[in-house]
């Protein structure tokens, strides 16, 4: 069975985005991982996530800096 994990995001519009991964029992594996909306820093977020985890992305969204930060997690299979 697949480890379950949360992946916490607050999206910035200027700042740097900031996120933060818990396990299933809701103890963070890391946390204050700051990161921009570009190709590179957007994989080493998700190489951050256990491999193989079921992810659920939890998402606290600013005006439209939602998008992209989304639909990367969405496109790694997280739900």
């Amino acid at each position: 069975m697949a480890e379950t994990v949360r992946l916490g995001i607050d999206v910035a519009c200027v700042a740097e985005h900031q996120a933060s991964c818990a396990d299933g029992a809701g103890e963070f594996l890391w946390s204050g991982w700051r990161f921009r909306t570009t190709p590179a820093d957007l994989e080493r977020l998700w190489a951050k996530v256990p491999a193989g985890a079921e992810v659920t992305v939890i998402l606290e969204p600013t005006r439209n800096a939602l998008g992209a930060v989304g639909g990367v997690a969405a496109g790694q299979g997280g739900r």
